[in-house]
């Protein structure tokens, strides 16, 4: 496949860092004629280089892009190789066909199966391209095989003398593809007259790859509409996607932007670059960024307001940051009604204004402190602190002394409106639309884990099955072995027990000849894919966690807004019934996700 300029620095970044640029799984990666830092300079130069000497046209993508590097996959079965030996596979067979150009060789182990990205520079020293003909393409798949064997390794039998198949592309043009396994499900449809093209992308599992592609890009974007209202900025549509699990490419490390930001939604493997999504034009940086800031204008009264607000929070002395908010401990004198403390990303602290829901939870903790204090001293004020945070959520609360009733309720507002406070500043809430926005796109990801730890148990029960069909079968053949030569075993009324016994055990073998389980490695190999779906499944749970927490404190904002503006008699009757909406609606998809999850707990069959 041929890269531009770009495909090269992304795939290099790729197999280096991750796209995202958090490393999400094992990457390990050599180079020849190059180094991690030099790779992209050194296949640029070369391409200079080339087109000195190259008379002819140099080949061109569909883009028409010049073509100055080669990407190559080179996948093996299963986990039969550790990643160091899959590389070594890999550095070998490129220094062995692309000798003397210079080659990125990435192990990843992020799929069912360890596989090799090898990206060579498509000029080589002395001045000439790379012909990515059947011929080379030939050399590559028989170098490859033989490497594989002299490492005990399996390869494709099936496939290793069937010819290249034809297809043409929408423009017509002439391509070539092997006949994999995947793609030879297209081969044996046209033999039996079910398909009439010999176009690989008609096969089911190309079809089911692409349709997972779109389901990924339909995540993101579904996420990222939900965002949009929420937002006023570019920058904080990044960081609420990043607050809801998201990895995102965004920067250079000089701080500048990328030419393509790259989105990686939660439990996804690959990255979705912006122009892949939609219409390849409105999800850019550019677009959205103009879209907020074209919506953001039509509010020019706020914006002004806005930008005097930020002067003097620029220009205002330092303010105590606070982590946290705990009555009895915190000094209300050291809490501005009108600015907080920020720690922005780097550990930059920065002084920032406060909300209007920030303004009136403040407020409304002064009131009821005010009047707290008027009903009982100090002593009594600090036994009913203690005694409600000694108090455990699930204990049996002991109901507090008549007199002391509306003290004790004072004093649970108080440490609710802190708590929902610190919530406040930490998901910048300001308004019950943005509340309900925010909402409603964490209860889509939390959706989508329920979904996934569905098919995620469903695998490990998969797995475990097959794992014990060895010991399963070994346990039927020693009874049939012990009860051979007992006539109750063999008489005709036990008779049915013989025959479910010897059904068992053909089972139990055709899963352990399925599987080849007689091999150790072929063992090793599914308890390693055992593994990483017992670790998805604590990913996925620890996902859960912090969506729950999330949306147990847009709940609590909701609860603590309405109570403040029902007691100023401010009718926000609309505005909360526009939120429970949300939440109902959005529970009953969390249930009907939940349904499909086999031993779900009580917190996964609801919100």
């Amino acid at each position: 496949m041929g890269s531009t300029k770009d495909d090269v620095s992304a795939a290099i970044a790729y197999a280096v860092d991750d796209k995202t640029g958090v490393v999400t799984y094992y990457t390990l990666s050599s180079f020849i004629g190059c180094t991690e830092g030099s790779a992209v300079d050194v296949f640029h130069l070369h391409a200079e280089r080339g087109r000195g000497r190259f008379k002819r046209e140099a080949p061109r993508t569909k883009s028409g892009e010049e073509v100055v590097a080669w990407h190559l996959h080179q996948n093996f079965d299963g986990v039969e190789v550790s990643p160091q030996v899959a590389n070594e596979i890999g550095y070998k067979l490129a220094a062995e066909i692309f000798g003397g150009r210079p080659c990125v060789v990435s192990t990843h182990t992020n799929t069912d199966n360890i596989h090799n990205h090898i990206v060579v520079c498509a000029w080589g020293e002395d001045g000439r391209k790379w012909n990515n003909n059947n011929a080379n393409y030939r050399k590559i798949r028989e170098a490859s095989d033989r490497l594989c064997e002299e490492y005990g390794l399996s390869v494709l039998e099936h496939t290793r003398n069937v010819k290249l198949i034809p297809f043409r592309d929408a423009e017509g043009k002439l391509h070539y593809f092997e006949p994999t396994d995947r793609k030879l499900d297209i081969i044996r449809g046209k033999e039996a007259g079910e398909n009439a093209s010999a176009d690989y992308r008609n096969a089911e599992k190309y079809k089911d790859a692409a349709a997972k592609d779109e389901t990924n890009k339909d995540t993101i974007k579904s996420d990222i509409d939900t965002l949009l209202p929420a937002v006023k900025s570019y920058e904080e549509l990044l960081e609420r996607l990043r607050v809801l699990g998201y990895s995102i490419n965004d920067k250079k490390k000089d701080g500048g932007w990328l030419k393509h930001i790259t989105f990686t939604a939660p439990l996804q493997q690959k990255g979705t670059r912006d122009y892949r999504l939609g219409d390849g034009v409105f999800y850019t940086r550019e677009a959205l960024s103009k879209h907020i800031s074209d919506r953001e204008a039509d509010r020019s009264k706020e914006a002004a307001e806005g930008h005097i607000i930020d002067k003097k929070a620029a220009e205002m002395p330092p303010l105590k940051y606070f982590d946290s908010y705990v009555y009895g401990e915190t000094d209300l004198n050291d809490i501005d009604d009108d600015y907080r403390s920020a720690i922005e990303p780097g550990g930059v602290t920065k002084i920032v204004p406060r909300s209007g829901a920030e303004k009136a939870v403040i407020a409304d903790v002064r009131r009821c402190d005010y009047e707290v204090r008027g009903l009982i001293d100090a002593s009594e004020l600090r036994r009913i602190i203690e005694e409600q945070r000694d108090t455990k959520p699930s204990g049996r609360k002991r109901s507090p002394p008549e007199g002391s009733r509306e003290a004790h309720l004072l004093v649970k507002r108080i440490q609710e409106g802190f708590d929902n406070l610190r919530f406040m500043e930490r998901h910048g809430i300001h308004s019950y639309t943005q509340i309900s926005v925010l909402y409603k796109a964490c209860c889509d990801s939390y959706t989508r884990c329920l979904s996934q730890l569905a098919g995620s148990k469903r695998l490990v029960g998969r797995l475990e099955a097959v794992l014990e069909s060895p010991r399963l079968a070994a346990e039927v053949e020693a009874r049939m072995a012990a009860s051979e030569n007992r006539q109750e075993y063999e008489d005709e009324l036990m008779f049915e027990g013989y025959n479910a016994d010897a059904r068992l055990l053909a089972g139990y073998k055709r899963v352990v000849g399925m599987y080849g389980l007689e091999d150790e490695g072929k063992r090793d190999g599914l308890r390693a894919a055992l593994d990483k779906a017992q670790d998805k499944i604590a990913e996925i749970s620890g996902l859960m966690e912090g969506y729950r927490a999330d949306l147990a404190g847009y709940e609590g904002c909701v609860r603590v807004l309405s109570r403040i503006d029902a007691e100023n008699r401010r009718d926000v009757t609309t505005e909360v019934e526009r939120f429970e909406k949300i939440r109902k609606e959005s529970r009953r998809d969390a249930e009907r996700a939940a349904g499909a999850a086999p031993g779900r707990t009580e917190d996964e069959r609801s919100v």
